[in-house]
């Protein structure tokens, strides 16, 4: 049997990185997938939209809690998103995205209506992932190619 390949879609990537209440279903996901030689993948835009979240995360918990100063809160919150993608990659590929995605992620439209959502489709099939992993419950829905939460995903992973 092959390895399997998994891309996990940005709101899996953050929701670990900021430790929500699904980072140890993540951590339990990629601990199995390291354990059954998984790719694991992150498509090229979804790398850059965690790190820009990550970045206002930081700049945001830093203004409630007072510590924001105007030359400070830059380079700090900068820091630790650039932390982050440098963590991500340790796990995973980056799926690039071209012309040919832009207009699959068009047609699957048809499918569900958000091109955010339908690069991350596209980035899925361009790597040949057995499964796209999102915690987004309307794509798990829509989605045209085999998609699950990160807790079902570990199901599925055990079940190989």
């Amino acid at each position: 049997m092959s390895s399997p390949a998994l891309l996990l879609d940005t709101n899996v990537w953050v929701d670990y990185e900021l430790g929500t209440e699904r980072s140890s279903d993540i951590m339990t996901l990629l601990r199995m997938a390291h354990r059954h030689n998984a790719r694991i993948g992150i498509a090229a835009h979804s790398l850059k939209d965690v790190y820009v979240i990550i970045e206002r995360r930081i700049k945001q918990l830093e203004d409630e809690q007072g510590l924001m100063q105007e030359h400070h809160a830059g380079p700090s919150a900068r820091a630790v998103a650039w932390g982050v993608v440098e963590h991500i990659l340790q796990y995973a590929e980056v799926i690039g995205t071209d012309y040919m995605d832009a207009h699959m992620a068009v047609k699957d439209r048809v499918f569900h209506d958000y091109y955010e959502d339908n690069l991350v489709v596209a980035a899925a099939r361009r790597m040949n992932a057995d499964l796209l992993v999102t915690n987004d419950v309307a794509l798990q829905k829509h989605a045209p190619v085999p998609t699950l939460s990160a807790k079902r995903a570990i199901i599925w992973l055990e079940q190989r």
